[in-house]
């Protein structure tokens, strides 16, 4: 089974779950020895060492995953017996591996082969049929067959079918901490990321007034950042310690483009978080997460219909916002009589921005002359619309 360790961190545990359920260990099936007999030393097989250290179960430690062959290593899962309703541990069963075969491929180069039998029929199945006088059930399709053979279900990357690689695909159970609250946790961290790369993509149009940025800070920043992923994907796919490092790269950007709400201060410094935007969703896409689509309606026809319509919008009620803000040159009761004549205006700007959130449109008023929107989800909505 997957063995996982939750240090303290900035990324809640269900994340972590998303992202591959912790720091995951591969263990062999309990009694059975990697080299095909009990009690047996591990043999480390010959081959192209990926880079990756998994934990090995035989030997109580991190071993080098080592593949037979990188332009193809071959990947045999054992995948759900499904005799009832289905349940988290079936998703994990797709999720996990997925990741995993994501992770070897994407960033340490490895290709992989994979296959997973599903067991449809076996003996659970054939007591929950008799239990519910149900007088037929479908015929075997499983590759692994009625009984499986725990040899052949627990066939190790690269598929030696010696074991001598000492890291195994099979899983057995693990508890996973899902619960509503948890679930919230993990939408609003995405949120939150999904956030920061708006801000970040109005900054780079010059939609977004902020003070001078720590240009050189955040280049070393998204280095080190991209090192600290890689090395700790690299240890025992360590998904805690990357969910910190891409977190705290977020915080340390977002806390330049909120440093200052004035008017910039010397050169503007887009390249750096057109750097930063790049590598979230690289990373993101490579872990099966698509942060790309914050700006997207279900139901609607066109994303790029969507963004120009919405941005002219925003355009109009800001420059009119803008108007009403604005000092009158007059003195006086000339002046009080300007200033109350366009409070109109600012109350159609704000019943205009509540109708909007109402569908899913969010826009921030940056300072007098600057707007800035982004997509909410369904509950963020709701909870905006009923406040």
């Amino acid at each position: 089974m997957l063995r996982t360790t939750r240090g303290p961190g900035l990324g809640p545990p269900l994340l972590q779950a998303a992202l591959g359920l912790g720091r995951a260990g591969w263990h062999w099936p309990a009694g059975r020895a990697a080299s095909g007999g009990r009690g047996r030393a591990w043999l480390q097989p010959t081959g192209r060492e990926t880079g990756v250290q998994v934990y090995n179960s035989l030997t109580g430690r991190k071993e080098p995953l080592i593949v037979a062959h990188a332009e193809a290593a071959s990947w045999y899962s054992c995948g759900p017996t499904v005799y009832d309703h289905a349940h988290l541990g079936h998703a994990c069963s797709y999720v996990r591996f997925d990741i995993i075969r994501r992770i070897l491929t994407k960033v340490f180069g490895c290709s992989i082969v994979m296959v997973m039998g599903i067991t449809d029929v076996d003996d659970k199945i054939i007591k929950r049929a008799n239990e519910r006088t149900l007088t037929s059930v479908m015929p075997v399709t499983s590759p692994c067959g009625r009984r499986p053979n725990p040899r052949r279900c627990s066939g190790p990357l690269p598929g030696d079918p010696g074991g001598r690689a000492g890291t195994s695909s099979a899983l057995p159970s693990l508890a996973i901490d899902y619960s509503d609250s948890a679930m919230l946790q993990a939408q609003q961290l995405l949120l939150g990321l999904g956030s920061f790369l708006e801000d970040a993509r109005a900054y780079m149009k010059g939609q977004l007034a902020c003070g001078s940025v720590r240009e050189a800070m955040l280049w070393e920043r998204l280095s080190s950042t991209k090192r600290a992923v890689k090395a700790a994907l690299a240890d025992d796919f360590d998904t805690p310690r990357v969910v910190d490092a891409i977190l705290g790269l977020a915080h340390h950007g977002n806390g330049q483009l909120r440093a200052s709400l004035k008017e910039p201060e010397g050169p503007r410094s887009p390249a750096v978080f057109g750097a930063i935007i790049s590598y979230f969703e690289q990373f993101f896409e490579t872990v099966g997460i698509s942060l790309a689509n914050q700006q997207y309606v279900s139901g609607d026809g066109s994303e790029a219909t969507l963004h120009g319509v919405v941005d002219e919008l925003v355009r109009f009620r800001q420059k009119v916002r803008q108007f009403a803000l604005a000092m009158p040159e007059a003195t006086g009761d000339a002046r009080r009589q300007q200033l109350l004549e366009r409070q109109p205006l600012l109350e159609a700007c704000d019943t205009l921005r509540r109708g909007l959130t109402a569908h899913g449109i969010n826009i921030k008023d940056r300072s007098s002359t600057t707007s800035t929107w982004e997509l909410l989800d369904q509950r963020t909505k709701d909870q905006k619309s009923a406040g």
